[in-house]
Parts: structure tokens; sequence; C-alpha cells
């Protein structure tokens, strides 16, 4: 028994050199700036492929014209396919502002007779082109002939559409277009410029008050294998996370929104926090706690990995947002919704309005109190907010990767830098995340490998010490209100930790039992205290009435039908890192390495939650797989990590000579060599299928706001879930009262769990969309069931309604043109909105179809 729980000791030989941060930055300067130098000295121009598909190529004797964002400063031309005919081809080109329709530039192009498909450069030279912003094509054919210019299909290039003679159609041209490479450096430096101020603004928000917290932690430092500046940077993340929705609650009891004023006091705690510590450590050098950052210095060859592995982190994650506007998927729309609610009333909320009509707001809040508070010390809007926390919560969910990975690794820190890598840069979770929007997961799994830490970390202590108790209840408590899902895997890795740690290690020793069970009842004491303004909140809610029903268990069926997801594992996760943490928690089992098989029989328990409701444990029937499925990057990415740690100590242990002095540079090469492998795979993280906004639904937007009135109501695509006991938008027409500040028929989803103003307005919603699953919107009944529920115009977005998982198109541009109570009033690109005619609704005809039956009401 004892070799099994025999530890494995760091072997550092020697003491590492100190490498100079100064130095560092300046040569990742020179690297820069010889970078761009070389790019500017290079060829002037940047080619970007827009819309490249041809699958057709259409003769036109009418103008033909193409919509098309251009996203970048310099823009030098535009080259589209055309096919030679028998005789030379000639015409005039235009460039039009979108939509405003006034003439940017103007010239002429010539095609000579035959030589088959190719490019055709249109220039206009010395136009400068603002940007980003939308511009319409037309090219005029000279009279009596035509072009033969390349077609694609209409989902090929989601921001512009094909027109032809100034009106839209369902296609798109072949184009792409010439930046300068110059220009492009430029607005790269800038975009850096931009990148440092999220950077800097999330280290204030999020990792110095978490430092505050990490200083309380009071292990000797030379007993701790989680001494260095690096574990403490990563643990102050995953602690910050986890205090911000607890203020929110506490200062929403007391009746206190402070909006930018919570980052002051939370801020204000940690920098009290970390003087009060730095004073003690001043006035006692000995191992009194964790010592506070020293920024001058980096004190091993792993730290500059774990600096290099963060560069390509942010670089990752932030480099696909070039661009965005809007986060991707149905999701972000929720959060997005509850961001801007939490901006303007400085706090938490009751009323939705004038957003949603709903009443209560008792749904889990850490990611949206992060990101409100993110979001007013940057001054962006919820959607902004929502956009760029995210990303910053993405990497955040790496770095927790870290402290745990160094701890199972008994100090060795490539072994964290090597989890980071895998985690962050060569698995798609949780980079995926971005393109779901699913955000509260990722809040609550950026403070779970922190709070799993701390909890196995104070099963080590020995003595009594409040400052870990006060650090493991903020975790605790701050993980629970980013996601309600987080106790399940947190209670997991506690009764496993129980069983082959606690139980083995401490064994009959009756002064360590009570000592631990004090700081566990400690813990679980002040996380209880901590809930209890949002328990108070929640009581009576829905989801209460959620918690209760889940005693009941889950149908047999239901939970064989949810463990099908697995199947689709390899779909997000490479079968190598599946095989390798597979291989690495048989090697921990055959080397007695303790740290990496409790780690390893946590990541198996985890796919086993789920069969728990089969005998009534309650809140598993709440869990689902999938969401099990997509964290599974933590313990694959800690074990492979732990790995890579355990070989480099064994080759510390029996190299010779040169082998053994050169491991760290060697391991710091591969590291380079392997972030930049990576790198280029990671920027196609953000996948366009996702994302429900583009250019012509933001254009439509402004005219909406702009030309509606304020007493507008849009109806918008949307399709039941859950076996069609709620429903969910379908394209950018969820957004419109955040971007468009109009009132539209689809609340957000978790809205659509609280209270609402109106008892009949969810079943009302629901039954109309059944309603017009059967009923066409090209029929007048379908118009009179919008106009019985007092809706004014109907809008159909850019992606057509066809954005969402299983989704099913509710209606279609060709039903809107077919009914004659609808007329248009917008007809830009894909986008249309249509009026419901006041005459045919102040008629009250009732409608009925005897084939397909009366509407469901």
């Amino acid at each position: 028994m004892r070799s099994y729980f025999r530890v494995l000791d760091s072997t550092d030989m020697r003491p590492p050199k100190m490498a100079s941060i100064a130095r560092s930055l300046r040569l990742i300067l020179g690297c820069l700036w010889a970078l761009c130098l070389g790019a500017g000295c290079t060829s002037d121009t940047v080619m970007v492929e827009a819309q490249p598909a041809t699958d057709a190529i259409y003769a036109a004797s009418l103008p033909v014209g193409q919509t098309l964002l251009v996203e970048h400063r310099g823009l030098q031309g535009i080259d589209i396919v055309m096919e030679g005919a028998p005789e030379p081809q000639s015409a005039r080109t235009f460039l039009f502002l979108h939509p405003e329709g006034d003439l940017w530039a103007e010239g002429s192009l010539s095609l000579e007779a035959g030589g088959g498909r190719r490019w055709v450069p249109l220039r206009w030279p010395g136009i400068a082109m603002p940007a980003p912003r939308s511009y319409r094509l037309e090219i005029h054919p000279e009279p009596g002939h035509a072009l033969s210019v390349g077609q694609g299909f209409p989902d090929t290039y989601v921001n512009g559409s094909f027109y032809l003679d100034g009106t839209p159609v369902a296609a798109q041209l072949t184009f792409r277009l010439r930046y300068s490479r110059l220009a492009l450096v430029g607005e790269l430096l800038r975009w850096s410029w931009t990148q440092l101020q999220i950077v800097l603004m999330a280290f204030l928000v999020f990792l110095v008050p978490g430092w505050g917290l990490v200083a309380w932690l009071r292990q000797p430092a030379e007993q701790d294998p989680l001494h260095g500046w690096p574990v403490r940077f990563c643990l102050a993340g995953g602690l910050g996370v986890a205090l911000y929705p607890l203020l929110f609650s506490w200062l929403d009891l007391l009746g206190l929104h402070l909006g930018t004023g919570t980052y002051a006091v939370a801020t204000g705690l940690g920098l009290v926090s970390l003087l009060y510590r730095t004073l003690l450590l001043w006035r006692d050098p000995g191992p009194r706690g964790l010592p506070p950052l020293s920024v001058g210095q980096i004190s091993h060859k792993a730290d500059i990995g774990f600096l290099l592995v963060l560069g390509g982190l942010l670089l990752t994650r932030f480099w696909p947002l070039r661009g965005v506007e809007t986060p991707f998927w149905g999701d972000s729309v929720q959060h997005a919704y509850i961001v801007q609610r939490m901006l303007e009333q400085g706090g938490l909320f009751q009323d939705w309005r004038p957003y949603a009509e709903f009443l209560t707001f008792t749904h889990q809040f850490g990611f949206h109190a992060n990101t409100a508070v993110y979001g007013a010390m940057r001054g962006l809007t919820g959607v902004k907010a929502t956009l760029e926390a995210g990303q910053v919560l993405n990497v955040l969910g790496v770095l927790a990767l870290y402290p745990l990975t160094v701890w199972v690794a008994g100090g060795n820190r490539w072994a964290g830098v090597a989890a980071m890598v895998v985690g962050g840069l060569l698995s798609s979770m949780p980079a995926m995340y971005f393109n779901w929007g699913r955000y509260a997961q990722l809040s609550g799994l950026v403070v779970l490998p922190v709070a799993i830490l701390l909890l196995w970390r104070m099963a080590d202590t020995r003595g009594w010490q409040l400052g870990t108790i006060v650090v493991n209840g903020i975790a605790l408590a701050g993980m629970i209100l980013c996601y309600y899902r987080m106790p399940l895997f947190y209670g997991a890795f506690a009764f496993l930790c129980l069983v082959f740690w606690i139980v083995p290690v401490w064994g009959w020793d009756v002064r360590r039992w009570r000592t631990g069970l004090a700081h566990l009842g400690g813990v679980l004491t002040l996380s209880l205290v901590l809930l209890s303004p949002h328990m108070v909140r929640v009581y009576g809610s829905f989801l209460a009435g959620r918690a209760a029903a889940s005693l009941q268990g889950a149908p047999e069926h239901w939970v064989w039908n949810d463990y099908q997801i697995w199947r689709s594992l390899p779909e997000y996760y490479p079968r190598w890192m599946q095989q390798w943490a597979g291989g690495a928690l048989l090697w921990s089992f055959i080397v007695a390495h303790h740290r990496g098989f409790l780690l390893g029989l946590w990541g198996i328990s985890l796919g086993s939650l789920v069969a728990l409701s089969l005998v009534r444990i309650p809140l598993m029937s709440e869990l689902q797989n999938f969401a099990v499925v997509i964290a599974m990057y933590v313990p694959f990415s800690v074990l492979c990590g732990w790995t890579i740690g355990w070989l480099m100590d064994w080759l510390a242990q029996h190299g010779q000579g040169i082998w053994s002095r050169r491991l760290s540079s060697l391991a710091l090469a591969v590291c380079l060599l392997v972030v930049a492998l990576a790198l280029p795979r990671t920027q196609y993280i953000a996948d366009e299928q996702f994302n429900m906004v583009t250019a012509p639904d933001l254009l439509a937007m402004e005219w909406m706001d702009a030309q509606l009135g304020p007493e507008a109501k849009v109806f918008v695509p949307g399709f039941r879930i859950y076996g069609g006991r709620t429903v969910v938008g379908a394209d950018a027409g969820w957004w419109i009262p955040l971007l468009g500040g109009r009132s539209i028929s689809m609340p957000p989803q978790y809205a659509l769990l609280e209270r609402p103003a109106d008892p009949e307005q969810v079943p009302r919603l629901i039954n109309l969309i059944a309603s017009l699953e059967g009923i066409p919107l090209s029929t007048l009944p379908a118009a009179a069931l919008l106009c019985e529920q007092g809706y004014s115009h109907v809008y159909l977005g850019q992606k057509q309604g066809a954005v969402g998982f299983e989704v099913r198109q509710l209606y279609s541009e060709a039903q809107l043109r077919q009914n004659p109570a609808l007329q248009p009033v917008y007809v830009q690109d894909r986008v249309r909105i249509y009026a419901l005619d006041p005459q045919f609704c102040a008629s009250g005809t009732d409608f009925s179809n005897p084939v397909q039956g009366p509407p469901v009401r």
C-alpha cells in the first residue's frame, strides 16, 4: 500500500540561471520589427479569396453586381472570374457605398477574345477605401454585348449577395480582394495595440483581485510544489472569476448596484491583501506563504515556455475575432442580453424589460457578472463585452490547467506547460466554446481545476489554516454561481479523493482527521453562507422546481440515448490525445504515481455521472453527457502533461553528461516548435456556420433603428426544441433588440425559464411557432395569426432562418413574397423586412383552412 502511494519528487539538478524579462522582450520586439520591415519590402499586395468558388458561368446583358464587406484598409482592387468569348468584352465598373448608394469610384474592364476562364482585375488607382464597411460593385456591359461572369452558390459568402440590374439574387459573384501589404502591416500593429489593452484590462479585472486571495495560501514555499509565479498567476485568474459573482450577489442583497464600483471593491481588497502579505514578508522573510510576484526575473526555462504558450493562446483566441461583430450561436444571445441588463442596472436585475417581458432573474450569472465588470471597465456594450470576455475566459480556462498539472507532476513546471499546449493549441476544446457561445460552462471550467487543486492541497495541509478555508470557500461558491453543473464534477473528485487519497494517506492519525474535517466543515459552511443570497433568489423558481424534480431520476431510455454522444468523442478530441491520456492512466498505476492515477480515475468517473440518475441521486438527471464530453479536455490535458513531466524527471535522473544538463533547453526548443506548428491550424477556430449576424444584417438593423417607429414589433424566425417545450431563434433576427432597438417575437431562451409579465406569453409564442410549422407564411391565415398577436413586421436574415442545431426553417423569402398581406419595406442582399398590411390586420378576418386544420392556440 505504501509503495502505491509513493511520491515522485521533482528533480531539478541545479539552480537554474536567471533570465531577464527585459532582454526577452527586446528580442521579441526586434523579431516583430524585422517581420514588419520584411513584409514591407516584399510584394506590395496581398490577395484575399473572399468568394473563390465558381459553380456556374452567367451570361449577363444587364448590369450585374455584388455587395461585399471590405474588412481592412488599403484595398487596391477586386478580381472577378470571367470566361472568354469569341469576341472581346468590355464594360464600365462602378463602386458604390452600400446601402447609401453614393458613387465612390468608377473604371472599366476589357477582356480579350478566347482564352477560357480567368481572373480579371478591377482597379481604381489613387482611391482611398474606408474600412471596415460595405460596398456594392456594379459592372455594366456595353450595349448589345453580354459578359460571362463566374457565380457561386448563395451560401458561399455571407457578407453580401449577387445583384442583377439592381435587384439582389440568390447567388454570389466569384471575386477576391487585393490589399496593400503595407496597409495590412499597419492594421496589424493597430490590432496588436488593441489586444494589449485587452490583456492589460483582463489582468487588472481578473488577476489582481485573485492574486490577493492567492497570497493567503500559507503552505511553506520550500515544501510546496506550487512555488513559482506562473502558478500564482493561473490560480489568481480562477479565483478572480469566482469572486465577482459572489460580490454581485451580496451587493444586490444590500441594495447596492455599483457598476464599475464593483471592480473597485474587488481590486481594492486584492491590493490591500497583497500589500499586507508583502509587509509580513518584509518583516519576516521566512516561509510564511507564497511570495509576491517578482516581475524582474524568470527563474526557469519552463517559465519562458509558459510565456511562449500564453502568447500563442492569446493570438489564437483573438486573431479569429478580427471583423467579428457579435459572438456566435444561440447561447451567446442570452448571455449578451443578461450582460447588457447588468451593465444598465449596475449589478443583478429582476426585470428583463425593455428586451423581454419577464420579471425575475434566477439563472446562473457567474460569466455575466465577470463580463459586466470587464465590459464596464472597457466601456463596451453587452454584445461586445460578451465577445471579448468570452475569449479572455477561454485563455484563463487553459491557464487553469497549469497549476493542477504542476501539482500532479510534483512541481515539474514543464508538465504544466505541456498541458497548456495540449489543451490550448492541439485540442479543439475549449477553443470551440467560442463557436457555441457556451460561456457559462466555460466560466465554471475556469474555476473547477483551481477548486479541485485547492481541495486536494487542503487535504495535504497539516495544522489549522484559516486562509486556506477562506480561499477554498470562495472558489467553491463562485464555481457554483458560474455553472450549476460544476458541483457534480467537483463532487465526483471529492469522493474519489476521500477514498483513494485521504483514507489511505491519513490512516489512523486522529489529529489529522480532526484538523481535516474542521477544514472541510469550514469550507462548506463558508460556501453556504456566501451562496445564501442566491439561494433566496432561486427559492420557488423554475430552476428550484427542476432541482426537486431531479429526485425522481430519469427514464432508462433517456439515459441510453444521452450516452450516444460519446460516439462523437473523436470529433472533439484527436484519437492520439485519447490514447495518450489512457496510456498515462495505465502508466500512473504501473509506476505507483498516486496523483496521476487519482486524476485519471476522476476523468473516468465523469462519464458515469449521468447513469447515476437511474438511482435517483439528486441533480444527476440535470446533467447531460454532452456537457461532460466537451469538458474532458481537463483530465486529458492534465494526464498528457503529467507524462511529459514524468519523462523529464526520469531523464534528469538517468541522463548522462550534456544530455542531462541541456534537457530544459531541448524542452524549450520543442515547445517553440510545437507552438509554431500549432498556430496555423488554430486560425480556423472561428467557424462561420455558427455566426448568426452578418454585415448585411447589421446594415438592416441600422435601417430599422432609423426607419421603424418604437412601437414596431417584429416577428423573427425560430423553431421549437426539447420536444416542443421551448423555442429559440434561427438567425440574426434574435439580436434585433440589442442591435436594432426594436421588440421581437423571440425572447432570450434563459428568460423563458423566468416569470413572464403575461402568464400566457410563453405558451402563446410556442403555439404560434407550432402553427406556422403547419400553416405556410405564404397564406393569409398565417398573416392573420401574426396580426392577432400584434406583430407589425416580419424579418428574414442573411442566413435565411437556418442557423441552429437540427434547425427547421420556419419560412422562406418565397413565402414572404407570395403573401398579399405582406409588403416589402427592406430588400438588400439576402435580408428581407416585410410589413403587415395595417388594413388587413384591422379587418379582423377569421381564416380557417379545412385542409391544414385550425391554428394551434
